[in-house]
């Protein structure tokens, strides 16, 4: 499994690098929009929704809704994104076993979903937008990335109680801190390296203050789509991505942190959209 893990990593890092450093515009936001429609159709699975009808249905919305969010464009829409994310939050902290009455829902689930991917969709084309976009975004990932990979391996050595045991057994409390730990030296390494070649750039307090909530969120985000998995019966949200599962299972962290992310550069580097 590992082995497949990093194959996969191997191909699709330089992709997604090559994507967020050399496109622009339009074409960026399309990309976007495809790779969240690929989301946005294995969130069908989580509502049981299994006819082609009601799959293109479900996609058609997300795709109008993410149409009407795009033409708004707006920083009020990415502080809405932002505080969507207070309800998961206390879903997952709350759960007992027993689902939240609103996830019992397929046409509520349908909602968040669309909602999600959509806000979130819109977060990665604000970020692109601000000077030194991709640069912010790679960034981004190399936050998610590193909180993985400390979780993972830091839990697997370490890890004895867990961190959500109803929602997730194999998480961990000491691959939570590992992952934050690990994630927050690497955004200090990072960002004291990028300032020497730019000057421009938040402060290192802001900047930290930044990269400590979206990891949080990050977590977040996992944990809540595992919640989802739960509920739903389900292991991954697909299997497009060898040794991942499906694309819901790699951009959920990403889904969480991206209108908090967004709005934080746009306040932080004094950008309107």
């Amino acid at each position: 499994m590992l082995g497949y893990r990093i194959l996969t990593a191997a191909i699709l890092i330089p992709l997604v690098l090559w994507a967020v450093l050399y496109l622009n515009g339009i074409v960026f936001a399309l990309v976007c929009a495809g790779v969240f429609s690929l989301g946005a159709l294995e969130w069908c699975g989580f509502c049981q929704f299994q006819s082609k009808l009601s799959k293109a249905l479900f996609l058609l919305c997300f795709l109008l809704t993410l149409g009407i969010i795009y033409f708004l464009n707006s920083a009020w829409i990415l502080m809405l994104g932002a505080l969507l994310w207070l309800a998961p939050v206390y879903w997952v902290l709350s759960y007992q076993g027993q689902a939240p009455l609103i996830l019992q829902s397929n046409i509520a689930k349908a909602c968040i979903g669309i909602l999600m991917l959509s806000l979130a969709c819109y977060g990665l084309i604000a970020i692109k937008r601000i000077p030194h976009g991709g640069l912010w975004i790679i960034l981004l990932f190399v936050l998610v990335w590193s909180t993985d990979t400390f979780a993972y391996f830091i839990g697997r050595k370490w890890g004895k109680t867990p961190l959500a045991a109803l929602i997730s057994p194999k998480k961990t409390l000491a691959g939570f801190w590992g992952g934050l730990l690990g994630a927050m030296s690497t955004a200090l390494l990072a960002f004291s390296i990028i300032s020497f070649q730019i000057n421009d750039l938040p402060s290192y307090a802001a900047w930290m203050s930044i990269a400590y909530i979206t990891i949080l969120l990050a977590v977040i985000g996992d944990l809540f789509e595992s919640l989802i998995k739960r509920l739903t019966g389900v292991k991954d949200s697909g299997n497009l991505l060898p040794g991942h599962g499906g694309i819901l299972d790699r951009l959920d962290s990403l889904i969480a942190a991206l209108p908090f992310y967004a709005l934080s550069l746009l306040w932080v580097c004094n950008q309107g959209l």
